[in-house]
Parts: C-alpha cells; structure tokens; sequence
C-alpha cells in the first residue's frame, strides 16, 4: 500500500509539535540541569547585553519535549503582538505571504538532510502591517540516527539592510533604464579606455554596432588632441576634479565626422578606489556646422564690409557705450594697430563745421527710436579730407523701450570725387553743346561785319570816292556786331565757370534771363523755334548764384529746344518768370511731345536719357535739380494745359538772412 508523501507543512507541523513556550530567565532558575543551566545564563546574559541597543534576537526550540525558549526581543524582531503566543501557526501566519511556501519548505528540507548549519532570510508582517526583514543563523543538534533535536538560532532584523539593498537594486534599474532610454550617448569605460557597456544612442552616434564598441577603445573613434585629455583624466583618477566636459571629434564608422560635446566622471567603490569612467556625449554635429556656416558667413561679411568701404557700429543708450568693428579706423585714416577708443575720437577727426549735425542725428535717434543719417566730413592724420556717410536704425524690446543702436559708416570719398568729374564732364558735354549753339549765335553778327567790311574794301579798291553816309553806316554796322559778339562770349564765357564757390547774392532776374538767351536764340530762330519770353520785371531780385541758375535755365531751355526741333509743324518754347508769394517762379514750357507717364518719375535721375545714344548723358536735370536744392528750391515737371513744363521756385532777396551763404 503506498504511502503519500509529506508535505513541508506536515512535515513541520510534526517536528514542532505545540510546544510550551516561555520567556527565557537568565536570572532565575530553568528546567535543566546544572551544566545546561550554566549555559543558558551565559547565552541569555550575552544576548540581553546585545540586544539592549540592537534588534538581534534568539530562540531554541526542544523537538523531544516541544520547549520553545526565546530571547527578549524576539517578538520585537518578528513582529509578534505583545501577547501574541508564540506557536508554529502564529510563526507561519506572519511569513509575508508571497514568500510563506517557500520558507517552509526551504525549513523542512534542512530539517530532513544531514546538515548542521543553517542559514535563511525572510520577510514577516508585524501586527500593525510593517514588513520586517529577518536573517536566521542556526545550529541543529541531531540524535544518533540523525533525527533533529534540538534547533538554536539567532535572529537580526536586517530590515533597513533589505530596505537599502532594495533601493539600490531599483536604483541600478532606474539606471539601466536611463542610460538605455536617454536621449543622449552614454558609456561605460574601464580605467584603460575600453568600452565595457554603451547605450543604443553611442551607437547611433558613432555608427558602430554595439558588439564592436565592446571590442574597442576610445582611441580607435577620437581624433584630435590626446595630450589635453590624458591629464585631465589624471586629475580626475586623483580627485583633483569631480568630472571634466570637453568638446570631442569622433571618426563614425561611415568616415564622416561627429562633433560630440563629452561630459567624462569616475565612479568609485566603497573604498573609493576608482572602478570606471562613465561617458555622457551630446552629438552637436549640426552646432558645429551651424557654428561653421556662421563663421564663414561673417568671415564673408566682414571681407564684404572691408571692399566697400563701411564700417559697423552699435551704441547702447542707457549705458552710451559704443563699439565698432576694426574696419572704423581705415575710415578715419589710422595706421595699422591704431583704434578709435571712445565716440569723442570720432568727433574729434570731425570737421568742426560738420560735428553738429553729427551729434543731433545720434540724439535724435536715441530719443525718438527711429532711423538717423548724416554726411559730414573728417580730417585724416595726413592732412586730407574725407567724406563719410552714417546711418543708425534704433531697435526697441516688446515695451517699446529703446535697447540699442546699430548702424554703419560708408566712406563717401571715392563717391564724391566721381561726383565732381561727372559734373565736370557734364559741363564740358554742355559747353560743347553750347558752343555749337554759339557758333550759330555768332555767325549771323559776324556775317555783317564781313560784309559791311568787305564793301568798304571794295569801294576803297575801286579808287571811288567814299561818301561819309556809307563809311558811317558799315562802321555802325561792324561796332554793332561787334559788340554783340563779345555780349556772347561774354554770357558764354559765365556760363562755361563752375560757380559753385561763388558767393550767394542778390541778382536780377531780368540779368540772368537776357544772358542765357543771349547764347541761344539765334540757334532757335534758325531751326524755326518760335521763343516766347514773357516781359520781365526788372525790379525782381532773387539771392542765388547767379552762374549756377543761370546754367540751369540754359539746360532746360536746350531740353526744350532738343524736345521741339525735329517735330513738323509748329514748333515753340515760352519762358516765364513770376512772382508767387515769396518765391520767383522760372518756367520754361514747350509743345513738343508728352513725357510718358511710366517715365516722368525717372527723368531727373542720373544718367537717365530718352536721348539717343551719344546725344546725352542724362546729368542735366539730376544736376541741375541738385543746384536748385541747394538754394533751397525745387524743380519740377509740370503740365501746362497739355504741355510739358519744368519750373523751379527760388526765394526772394527779402529772405536773405535765410538763404544767403
């Protein structure tokens, strides 16, 4: 007949029959005899002196007489409610469910084998629901035929040990996970630089599987200087540093190149002897090229701003400071290695007329937080004068509030140097044109001397006596044309000047209109130009240069002559001058064709022309609208009743204190 096998519990339950459980007094007497009396205070007296500052207990439990001693804190340590009694069930009743089955069995396979020692860590649930983690060393004492006797254990509450081992394992978890999930490249590196343990995103980075990280060293993927790196790993080996972060370049295993930004920490063991490196890098690739496009961007920039002639600079109006780029010291003629130190440097190279209007644009910039600009002039160490152009844009935070001043300087030099010779070969283009005028100006006078000249010779010739009516009337006649050709050259010769540093002063208007067409209304007549000139006041004055406003009233006069000449049919120009208010109006209006509409905006630019090639170069007007700005007027094209008009205003000489220069 088979017999079922014993289960741990029936097992148990057989050996630790219910059992009469007493606290152990070591001071009074046990049932024993003298030797095990001896003992038991011994053992009870050195467990009552330890257990007096630590949670460590101990029990011993008869199998033959089913005797369970204990120590004093055994309840304590187990859990034990203070009048709990202390049997089989109530022990097995606090083991921690989840791991009951396995105590038990782990307890009744000891007991079963041949053993002395034994050995257990278990977790038990107090009376008020704590877990409490108990350690359990013990000795069994067996009979003859290996049966177990008697069981002796000592207990420790290692609850805080579980609690921290736990942590740490949860800890190391975390850990793992952190250092598999983060976004970032991480790795573990022994004291000689060999990979030991690195996460997906080092591999992405580096394009190394993970298997041949681990084969690998730090020094087969970096590049660049080891040296540097060498002693900073030294000074963090020694404690001198807790970690160090360089940026790195990692040579990926396609041959392209990482940039890496390297954080490198030790860890040490409890008895801080270093154990391994661990490797944070940041892949900044994308930085690094950005940083690189950026840098060569302004490389570019800064090449740029040298070629033509500019300089950079930023003020900051709450603290006034202000900066500039090294290109402001060409601008204002400094040798090599010289800088302008403060914003009293610059106005002091400033041509004192200029400084003014300097200081006010910059003023008035910072206070207004708008756009500024400004021509002024400088004087270079070496005696010569440039010409500078500055413009400054205000820039202002969410609160409008004004944070600073950015801008440039533009060296105008160059600019106005040209500036004079296409003015200079403006007036010659205009001379030339005049001067074909001139000659048919000339011509007409000079055809009757000619002839009044020659009749005389000839009736000198003819040995025939000269009547005092005909000497008299050609030398009237050759006086007249005489006279009249040096009242051309004369005009011609006015006109031909530059005038630009003559004096501003009071002047006929009537003077300036008989001069100019003195040296054209012969060229009109003999195209068949009809000139109507409006009778002119000769009381009205206008402060001006005389020479200048005079060359732009020929330039509009000679446009509208070129505009009517080829045209068939009537062919006419009036010139006008009245008084509006207090400005003089000149206007020179003609019937020749319309200004296209798209084009009218254009025809005072420079260099525009509808004039055929070489027939022009498109100064004129631009020209000659920048002399009427400067005395403080303006041309304009108009439209008189289908007609096109230039005119232009200048002021009266009442307003001399105003314009006079």
């Amino acid at each position: 007949m088979s017999v079922s096998p014993r289960t741990p519990d029936v097992l148990l339950r057989e050996t630790f029959f219910t059992p009469h459980t007493s606290v152990i007094s070591f001071l009074n007497k046990i049932h024993a005899g003298e030797r095990e009396k001896k003992e038991l205070v011994e053992w009870g007296e050195n467990l009552e002196i330890t257990g007096r500052n630590t949670k460590i207990t101990a029990w011993r439990w008869s199998f033959n007489t089913g005797l369970l001693e204990y120590a004093p804190r055994f309840r304590e340590v187990f859990g034990f409610a203070p009048f709990e009694p202390v049997t089989y069930d109530t022990w097995v009743g606090h083991m921690h469910p989840d791991s009951r089955e396995r105590a038990k069995s782990s307890l009744a396979d000891f007991l079963a084998g041949s053993t002395r020692e034994y050995h257990n860590e278990q977790a038990y649930v107090t009376a008020g629901g704590e877990i409490h983690w108990v350690e359990t060393r013990g000795l069994v004492e067996r009979t003859h035929l290996g049966k177990p006797k008697r069981l002796t254990a000592i207990c420790f509450d290692v609850t805080k040990a579980k609690n921290l081992e736990l942590a740490l394992r949860e800890s190391e978890q975390h850990f793992r996970a952190l250092f598999e999930q983060t976004a970032v490249g991480m790795a573990r590196l022994d004291l000689k630089g060999s990979y030991i343990q690195v996460n997906d995103r080092f591999c992405d980075i580096t394009k190394y599987s993970r298997e041949e990280l681990l084969r690998m060293g730090v020094s087969e993927i970096r590049t660049g200087e080891t040296t540097k790196d060498l002693d900073l790993r030294n000074r963090l080996l020694s404690g001198e540093i807790p970690r160090f972060t360089t940026e790195e370049r990692y040579a990926r295993k396609d041959g392209s190149i990482a940039w890496v930004l390297r954080t490198l920490s030790l860890a040490r063991n409890g008895l801080l002897a270093p154990q391994y490196f661990i490797a944070v890098i940041d892949d900044i690739t994308d930085r690094k090229q950005m940083e690189q496009e950026l840098k060569d961007g302004r490389q570019r920039l800064e090449a740029a701003i040298a070629a033509s002639g500019t300089a950079t600079f930023r003020l900051g109006p709450l603290t006034d400071e202000w900066s500039w780029d090294e290109n402001m010291a060409r601008l204002f003629g400094l040798a090599p290695g010289q800088a302008l130190k403060s914003f009293d440097d610059v106005l002091s190279a400033v041509v004192a007329e200029d400084r003014n209007e300097l200081i006010e644009c910059c003023n008035q910039c910072a206070k207004e937080g708008n756009n500024c600009e400004s021509e002024f002039r400088v004087n270079w160490p070496d005696g010569s004068v440039h010409h500078l152009y500055a413009r400054g844009e205000a820039f202002c935070d969410e609160n409008r509030g004004l944070t600073h001043i950015t801008g440039a300087f533009l060296d105008l030099t160059a600019r106005r140097q040209m500036e004079v010779q296409i003015e200079t070969s403006a007036r010659l283009s205009a001379l030339g044109t005049m001067a074909g005028g001139v000659a048919h100006e000339i011509n007409n006078p000079l055809s009757i001397v000619h002839a009044a000249a020659a009749d005389l010779l000839r009736r000198a010739k003819s040995r025939t006596a000269l009547s005092r009516e005909i000497v008299l009337r050609n030398s009237e006649r050759i006086v007249q044309m005489a006279d009249r050709i040096a009242k051309i050259v004369k005009s011609m010769r006015n006109l031909a000047r530059e005038g630009s540093q003559d004096k501003v002063r009071a002047t006929r208007v009537a003077k300036i209109v008989e001069e100019v067409l003195e040296v054209c209304k012969e060229r009109f007549k003999n195209h068949s130009v009809k000139l109507f000139v409006a009778s002119l006041d000769p009381t009205i004055t206008v402060y001006c240069r005389e020479v200048q406003i005079a060359q732009v009233l020929l330039n509009v006069l000679q446009n509208a002559f070129e505009a009517v000449r080829e045209q068939t049919g009537e062919k006419w120009v009036r010139v006008a001058v009245v008084v509006q208010g207090s400005a003089v109006e000149f206007s020179v209006t003609d019937n020749g064709p319309e200004i296209p509409s798209h084009l009218q905006s254009k025809i005072m630019e420079p260099f525009f022309t509808t004039k055929d090639v070489g027939k022009g170069m498109g100064l004129g007007l631009s020209l000659s609208r920048k002399i009427v700005e400067d005395h403080g007027g303006k041309l304009e094209l108009l439209n008189d009743e289908g007609h096109t008009c230039f005119a232009f205003r200048l002021p009266l000489s009442l307003h001399k204190e105003l314009y006079a220069a």
